[in-house]
């Protein structure tokens, strides 16, 4: 990656980040000196900011969120489920929450805010907020069945 940027073929280090995890891609740019890691860090999808902040570390989101506009980092966080919200929003100025919070509707808003009620480090604060209700004749074998087909709950 790092000789493409040197060698400045940034349309192949797009198509290359692209097709990265967002851990593999928060790897390189953790491992990217300051000024190349903004040069990759302005070529990430914006559907993908959110997902590759999350897995960064403290220090490099840090930076980055500091070099973004409001509306860039709104624009990562909307495409990011309520507990991965929550997780971001203590590297956030008060000025940015306030203005996420106006964008979230009732739901979303009410989830991250519950999210938010626990301490950082706690069971709590991992927990998944999406719950599943199950009659009661209705046995294991075809609850699994239901779960495993569901592609938005094998996400996480």
């Amino acid at each position: 990656m790092q000789s493409l940027l040197v060698k400045q073929q940034l349309a192949e280090v797009q198509r290359r980040i692209a097709q990265l995890h967002p851990a593999d891609l928060a790897f390189v740019l953790e491992g990217l000196p300051l000024n190349r890691r903004h040069v990759v860090w302005d070529l990430v999808r914006p559907e993908a900011l959110g997902a590759v902040l999350l897995e960064l570390s403290d220090a490099v989101r840090t930076r980055l969120i500091a070099g973004m506009q409001e509306n860039e980092i709104l624009g990562a966080v909307e495409h990011l489920e309520s507990e991965d919200i929550a997780d971001l929003v203590p590297s956030l100025s008060k000025d940015t929450v306030s203005a996420l919070f106006d964008t979230l509707d009732r739901e979303d808003r009410s989830e991250v805010q519950t999210m938010l009620e626990f301490p950082p480090g706690t069971v709590n604060s991992l927990m998944v907020l999406d719950v599943v209700t199950v009659r009661e004749v209705v046995n294991l074998d075809v609850v699994l069945r239901y779960l495993r087909r569901r592609s938005d709950l094998r996400s996480g």
